[in-house]
């Protein structure tokens, strides 16, 4: 097991590695997804209301224009020129912030009204699920270290809606530090023990019982070495 832990972190590490042309957020959208304006987020990703999302969630983002072919009178050399030559803009929903948190990283950790669980199903791209930041955290990373329980119930409904992910793969993901959403939710709720922390342990633990076992590193270290450092609700000591 320890070998597998040690596979899993070496691919987030390189996973995370920073491609030279990442684009960066647009500073609109970024502040939209702090505030969970939904609303707003729309009106930026150019959705019309009643193309808000698909059946999967996903953002109905205006279509590029179709590549324009100008044909000139003239030798066959110089007869045809694209504008497809030309460079293209980067897509909205590919740019991170300078912690490499993608829109969606960012919706996650900021709140769990339903206001941000809407934008999460506006911006909502598998690889933007699976997408890492510097410390290797997924979205659901994000959240679970927030104490987002909702947030981390809708982000798994979206990934099941996809059929291409298993539950407990997604939930198995880690990061660079080796620790699956399950590690950083159980210190959240060691710091604070709200219940909402505690809700995310409790949900994490009900989608992947296994999921505690999982090694964090070399040495074995798992998220049930943390469990002893939380106050838990009467039907954890059972």
């Amino acid at each position: 097991m320890a070998v597998v832990a040690a596979n899993e972190q070496a691919a987030a590490a390189s996973d995370n590695a920073r491609p030279p042309t990442e684009p960066t957020v647009d500073p609109q959208l970024l502040m939209a997804a702090r505030r969970g304006d939904s609303k707003k987020l729309k009106e930026l990703l150019r959705l019309k209301d009643e193309e808000e999302e698909d059946a999967h969630g996903h953002p109905m983002v205006a279509a590029a224009a179709p590549e324009t072919v100008i044909v000139e009178v003239g030798p066959p050399p110089a007869a045809v020129r694209s504008a497809s030559s030309l460079p293209a803009p980067a897509p909205l929903l590919d740019g991170v912030t300078i912690e490499r948190d993608s829109l969606l990283h960012v919706v996650a950790a900021c709140g769990d009204g339903e206001e941000f669980h809407r934008c999460a199903r506006l911006i909502y791209h598998k690889h933007l699920a699976d997408a890492r930041n510097d410390k290797g955290d997924t979205p659901l990373h994000c959240a679970a270290g927030a104490g987002n329980a909702r947030m981390i119930s809708c982000l798994i409904d979206l990934v099941a809606g996809e059929g291409e992910t298993s539950a407990n793969e997604f939930l198995r993901r880690q990061n660079n530090s080796g620790e699956t959403a399950l590690h950083l939710a159980i210190r959240a709720a060691a710091a604070g023990g709200e219940k909402n922390k505690l809700a995310c342990v409790d949900l994490l633990m009900a989608e992947d019982p296994e999921l505690a076992a999982i090694p964090r590193d070399e040495e074995g270290a798992s998220a049930v070495v943390l469990l002893p450092h939380c106050t838990w609700p009467s039907h954890w000591a059972k």
